[in-house]
């Protein structure tokens, strides 16, 4: 289960999971409580957090948070990145973020507002009115050609 399933069924779910509803976690949940437990052959009236509990195994949305945290680090190692290329993720990051803050309250869309309500759903509450919540985007992003880049092009 933890070496064949949960990564499959994971894989991505940093860029997926913020825009799924509590009806998809449910779903997802619902399959692995099944799978779970034909393997300890336990009743139906048996609740799921005691299935996950004896595995040791955290449900998928939390564990998807847990993956977006250790992403949001990735993503902003690339902040001080010198190469343009390894800069992208950090500058759709930013990117998602300025459109989010752009948006009125209750009406943002997109990743980055995926992510806040990610979040939220699991009890970390993130104040949407703050500029630069996660990674230091204090400004629209823009993008700078490399030495290597205006060499390639003159």
């Amino acid at each position: 289960m933890e070496s064949l399933i949960r990564p499959t069924v994971l894989y991505g779910s940093e860029i997926w999971g913020p825009s799924l509803l509590e009806s998809d976690w449910a779903s997802a949940e619902r399959v692995q409580t099944l799978l779970l437990r034909c393997i300890i052959r336990c009743k139906q009236s048996v609740p799921q957090h005691i299935i996950l509990a004896e595995f040791g195994v955290r449900p998928f949305r939390l564990e998807t948070v847990f993956r977006l945290v250790s992403f949001l680090h990735r993503i902003r190692s690339y902040a001080d990145s010198r190469s343009g290329q390894d800069r992208y993720p950090y500058l759709a990051y930013c990117s998602s973020e300025t459109i989010a803050l752009s948006s009125p309250p209750g009406r943002a869309r997109g990743w980055f507002a995926g992510v806040s309500d990610l979040f939220e759903s699991v009890g970390i509450h993130i104040d949407r009115s703050s500029v630069s919540i996660f990674l230091g985007c204090t400004r629209s992003p823009s993008t700078h050609q490399t030495k290597v880049e205006q060499d390639h092009q003159g």
